[in-house]
């Protein structure tokens, strides 16, 4: 666990802090996925926390910037998000996103590496999954710039590529 660097406030590296989404945060949350505050996606919330999603914030630690289109928290400014699913058949699938304004400064790539080798080591998931439409070319570059293969996958109502990777393929290229 070369890169991780794990204690009970979260996952860090040296610019980022990756924490679980808290429980009063749901706002900001829901905020960076441009979904809206309501009772529905706050009732989906609920229930992804009830079936084992893992809902982590990127935050760029001790880093405020005034922005009113950025979201802060005591610990700095968040950049993004990661969320992961439920294991169901042997994989966890992954989904991301990035702060626009944080966009193309390494930070996703930074907080995935970390964030997988989190749930290999740590939890022990066996496969994980990363799926993106085929005209998304930045998470096409970041997830071959993290060594990794798509395949051509049918998610999203149409074509797109997947990423599946086990520990020992991830380990192998880190």
């Amino acid at each position: 666990m070369s890169r991780l660097f794990s204690n009970t406030s979260g996952l860090h590296t040296s610019r980022l802090l990756i924490r679980a989404v808290g429980q009063y945060e749901e706002r900001q949350y829901l905020n960076i996925n441009e979904l809206p505050y309501n009772s529905k996606t706050l009732s989906a919330l609920q229930e992804w926390s009830q079936q084992g999603c893992l809902l982590f914030f990127i935050i760029l630690r001790n880093t405020h910037r005034w922005s009113q289109l950025e979201l802060h928290v005591p610990e700095g400014t968040v950049v993004g998000f990661i969320q992961v699913l439920p294991e169901r058949n042997r994989r966890s699938e992954i989904s991301f996103r990035t702060q626009s304004s944080s966009r193309g400064l390494g930070y996703m790539k930074e907080a995935l590496t970390v964030v997988f080798d989190y749930l290999f080591e740590v939890l022990q998931r066996l496969e994980l999954l990363v799926e993106t439409r085929t005209d998304n070319s930045a998470v096409r570059r970041l997830m071959e710039g993290l060594g990794l293969r798509g395949q051509p996958g049918s998610g999203f109502g149409g074509p797109s590529i997947v990423y599946e990777f086990g520990r020992h393929s991830w380990t192998y290229r880190h």
